[in-house]
């Protein structure tokens, strides 16, 4: 059994901003262990978390089954306490996962990426539901090719499964291709909804660091990846 924090059903990971001054805001994020979705135990119920307020796009919800985007709804408390602050504030980061601690002084919005990426993903978003293994072994922090590398590693080793039990296998990436396009998507329309509740550019920028690397990647794959190439040699 991997030896993360919490219960044996429960996998946590927290978040520490200190901000000039000596503020101090922790976040303690819970996982379901098997399944990697959020545990949210005070879910938010304001306007700008409702599914049908500048719903996605592409959002294959409904509000009859679904009432609340599930993104938002998890992002609410974050976003909501950082609204008025600006991204390029100098903060503390310190980030447990149970097997590790990581730390680094580095602007907000590096911080909010990260802590926004993983609730992101854990969400219960049909579109980024494929992102789950990249926060079971999240890592703070990672550069962009780092990401990169982690993103199409993990998604070729479930290709491999795939062969493996039978079921059809992308091995040239254009399914995790069409994955970030629709990433990008979600992204924009988070983005939208944070803009109508938000003073500050923190909350924002996060997203749009998200965003970038969504479209990054996506240039990556149209190309020959020469950067992820080069990596491994």
């Amino acid at each position: 059994m991997f030896g993360y924090s919490g219960s044996m059903d429960v996998l946590v990971i927290s978040y520490r901003f200190e901000l000039p001054g000596g503020q101090v805001q922790v976040y303690d994020l819970k996982f379901d262990r098997q399944t990697m979705k959020m545990i949210n135990e005070n879910p938010s119920q304001v306007d700008w978390v409702r599914l049908d307020s500048k719903k996605c796009s592409h959002c294959p919800l409904n509000s009859k089954d679904s009432p609340y985007c599930p993104i938002a709804q998890n992002l609410h408390g974050v976003a909501a306490h950082f609204a008025n602050d600006k991204s390029v504030v100098e903060t503390k980061i310190q980030v447990t996962t149970g097997d590790r601690t990581y730390s680094k002084i580095a602007s907000l919005q590096e911080g909010l990426q990260g802590i926004f990426g993983l609730i992101m993903a854990t969400s219960g978003c049909p579109h980024m539901e494929f992102l789950k293994p990249m926060a079971r072994f999240h890592m703070p922090f990672s550069s962009d090719i780092e990401t990169m590398v982690r993103t199409t590693s993990l998604y070729l080793l479930r290709q491999y499964f795939n062969l493996k039990d039978g079921k059809p296998a992308d091995f040239l990436l254009k399914g995790l291709e069409a994955n970030y396009a629709n990433v990008a998507l979600v992204n924009q329309g988070i983005v939208d909804r944070i803009r109508g509740m938000s003073v500050g550019d923190a909350d924002r920028n996060a997203l749009v660091l998200l965003d970038c690397f969504s479209s990054m990647i996506s240039m990556e794959m149209s190309g020959d990846m020469g950067d992820v190439r080069q990596a491994m040699e």
